[in-house]
């Protein structure tokens, strides 16, 4: 990588608007982004303003809109979310340093993308660990298969108390996030 790799040294842009991009991509040094950061934000800085030359307090939401359809409308959802965030930082860091007045990035525009499901162990994975607990203390023992069967988190079962154990009718009242108390059955 070059000496200077954060700055933008394309001929054909706004010679104001790529002055305030380098001095954001140095603020972004300045604040520990990675190099890799850097230059991925330099390149798409890079690429916006060279497709719009007019000065950075003329720009409005449909022009940014209308670039960001036109180049990325089709990319999936994690590079859209991408771009849009470094579009977002840079004219923030514009609004901050008022060279622009209203934000240019609509909320609206981001892709919604979808909460994945928890990850569980399946009946292989179940079978490996109670075959690997048999080696194991008592105490671990039970405490592999109070995990495997409560479905507690590892932090909850580390905060139990053996008042908050009740044997007989094997339940736990264990502390969740956030601090809230609940019960959970075992096995």
């Amino acid at each position: 990588m070059k000496e200077n790799y954060w700055t933008i040294e394309l001929e054909h842009i706004n010679p104001k608007s790529r002055d305030i991009a380098n001095e954001f991509l140095y603020y972004l040094i300045k604040h520990k982004k990675s190099k890799n950061t850097v230059d991925k934000y330099r390149r798409v800085l890079g690429k916006f303003l060279t497709e719009y030359s007019i000065p950075l307090n003329l720009l409005t939401s449909n022009d940014v809109g209308n670039w960001f359809d036109c180049n990325y409308g089709n990319k999936k959802d994690n590079t859209k979310i991408f771009i849009l965030s470094t579009l977002a930082s840079f004219f923030k860091y514009c609004q901050g340093e008022e060279y622009i007045i209203v934000p240019l990035i609509k909320k609206r525009w981001r892709p919604r993308k979808p909460k994945l499901l928890p990850k569980y162990l399946d009946e292989h994975e179940v079978a490996r660990v109670k075959i690997h607990a048999e080696s194991m203390s008592l105490r671990d023992r039970a405490l592999e298969y109070f995990l495997l069967s409560s479905g507690c988190r590892r932090s909850e079962a580390s905060g139990l108390n053996i008042d908050s154990v009740d044997l007989k009718n094997r339940t736990a009242v264990v502390k969740g996030k956030g601090g809230k108390l609940r019960d959970v059955h075992f096995s």
